[in-house]
């Protein structure tokens, strides 16, 4: 008992300096310090591999070969941008170019896909219900005999650059697989959400770039019959984490020689211009990458997000703990400090390493609204983090798999 009452003092002096405005104030300097040094030191040695990637302007008369490219567009539920999309793909002048859609899940997305049946290159399958995008993908392979393999998402406008460079890759520098960047079409570049949303998922941020190594496979992807042939002519179905990670993993499992194609970024049409349309999209992102996790048992990435979610739930809950102790509060608000530094870094980390055609101008507007940004995507966590743990059933049902 004696030994309890001689550190009670201890303790209440270690809470009247954990609860004063002067330990407050050195948090919160101490959390812009540290970002101002990863600015400054890791984000600057990560901005460097990609400054340094030697940008080859490449023609169609650089091709040793004009391979068959097959391209791929897995299509469920979709809207007016998967006609954008086709119609890129018909106003391309690479000479062999095959298209096999694969629509279903709504009558407006293969009446659409229907559209295009009277051109001769574009074969139009229908994607069964409850089996997944992989799946309907693998449905698409099927028609594939010779040449290349593209796989994009609906939304992506691919242009006779990327095409020729993809090919050029694979042809003359014997590369086995192909992997490109995006950048949101000009007429969404007006948009603050679509900004943020664009830099917010700079996958080159949370890792060093070496682009010669399999990352995140993105919905941009071209490889060779060879590796079509070697996987089986089969990618992994039915996940329920993301299924480009599905595909980039077994990518890896063979030891393809990789190219991540950055400094060529094809332009797309899937970024939701409202708010309520980015809540659904990043919750089925934030779902698809934690049940990635799950499924291949990375423990100190299901820790990681599980902390972040209890503090993305401590933030929201925070402006009501004033009722209890303002500190409470503050404490709160330095954690989200925290993350919205984190965002601004990410917007320098882009426009440091991007082309000056694809820099994105950014007004003190913008950082205001980073401010109800930041706050929506610690909503949008704890979503993701209650329907993948509790509510599997939902999340399947959106990812087409009951």
């Amino acid at each position: 008992m004696n030994f309890v009452q001689n550190f009670l003092p201890i303790i209440d002096l270690t809470l009247d300096l954990i609860f004063s405005n002067v330990f407050i104030i050195i948090v919160a300097l101490l959390v812009i310090f540290i970002h101002i040094i990863l600015l400054s030191i890791r984000d600057r040695s990560y901005i460097k591999p990609i400054k340094n990637i030697k940008r080859i302007d490449i023609t169609f008369n650089d091709l040793k070969q004009t391979p068959t490219v097959n391209i791929i567009v897995p299509a469920w539920k979709e809207g007016e941008i998967l006609r954008s999309s086709l119609l890129a793909i018909k106003n391309l002048s690479y000479p062999k170019i095959k298209v096999i859609v694969n629509a279903g899940g709504s009558k407006e997305t293969e009446d659409i896909a229907d559209s295009f049946n009277n051109y001769t290159n574009f074969i139009i399958i229908r994607q069964k219900k409850g089996r997944g995008k992989n799946a309907a993908i693998n449905d698409a392979l099927d028609y594939v005999s010779e040449g290349l393999i593209y796989i994009i998402d609906v939304g992506t406008l691919l242009s006779d650059d990327i095409v020729i460079s993809m090919v050029y890759y694979i042809v003359n520098l014997q590369y086995d697989v192909l992997v490109g960047g995006f950048f949101p079409h000009y007429s969404l570049l007006n948009s603050d959400l679509v900004k943020y949303l664009f830099l917010n998922r700079n996958t080159a941020f949370r890792k060093k770039f070496r682009p010669n190594e399999m990352d995140v496979i993105g919905a941009n992807l071209c490889f060779s019959n060879k590796v079509l042939e070697e996987i089986g002519r089969k990618i992994p179905e039915g996940m329920l984490g993301d299924d480009n990670r599905a595909i980039g993993n077994l990518f890896k499992t063979k030891k393809f020689k990789v190219r991540q194609l950055l400094e060529k970024r094809a332009e797309t049409l899937n970024y939701p211009s409202k708010v309520t349309e980015s809540i659904t999209q990043n919750i089925r992102w934030i779902d698809n990458s934690l049940s990635t996790m799950l499924r291949a048992k990375k423990k100190f990435s299901i820790l990681k997000f599980i902390l972040l979610s209890v503090i993305s739930i401590y933030i929201l809950i925070s402006p009501f703990l004033i009722l209890v102790n303002i500190y409470l509060f503050l404490f709160g608000l330095i954690f989200f400090e925290s993350q919205y530094l984190s965002r601004i870094r990410k917007c320098i980390f882009y426009n440091k390493t991007a082309n000056k055609d694809q820099k994105v101008n950014l007004s003190f507007i913008f950082f205001i609204k980073l401010i109800f940004y930041t706050y929506l995507d610690v909503l949008i966590r704890i979503v993701a983090f209650f329907e993948v743990f509790f509510f599997r059933k939902k999340y399947k049902k959106r990812k087409n798999l009951i």
